[in-house]
């Protein structure tokens, strides 16, 4: 589909070097890690983990967590998953691969009884202002808009 609309260009490939860095550099990762705590982990490649095969899906949660732990130096021991796709055999990988907690994009707060492997979380906008990313963050957005959504 993306070769219909012109946009083959923006097709990932694991093999092509970008011009563009899309991540932090080692330098920015060691700056951070060093000033404002740890970082967790998202695959090498970021594919769909519920969409891979067993030796593929664990050695994208298991080698991306000792690539950052090479390079920082520190423990990585949270991962989130790539586009928040997962399933039974996603968290079987990242918990053998050594990691303590996982991050899903299902809307919601952390409870006492919330698995450490099924963290919900709310989306900031990409273009939101402190304000709005506050509001977003804290979980008042989605409330209202399904407040918004009941009422209409």
């Amino acid at each position: 589909m993306a070769l219909n609309f012109g946009l083959s260009r923006y097709k990932h490939s694991d093999e092509k070097e970008y011009p563009t860095p899309a991540a932090l550099s080692i330098q920015q990762l060691n700056d951070f890690t060093a000033s404002y705590g740890s970082v967790g982990s998202h695959t090498f490649f970021h594919p769909l983990l519920d969409r891979c095969e067993s030796d593929v899906g664990f050695s994208e949660c298991l080698d991306s967590r000792k690539r950052l732990e090479e390079l920082t130096g520190k423990p990585v021991v949270h991962f989130a998953l790539p586009n928040g796709n997962g399933n039974e055999n996603t968290m079987v990988w990242v918990r053998r691969s050594g990691y303590h907690s996982c991050r899903t994009i299902t809307p919601g707060w952390v409870t006492p009884k919330t698995s450490p492997f099924l963290l919900p979380c709310f989306g900031v906008s990409d273009k939101a202002d402190i304000y709005k990313a506050a509001i977003q963050v804290c979980g008042l957005w989605d409330f209202f808009k399904i407040l918004k959504n009941k009422l209409l």
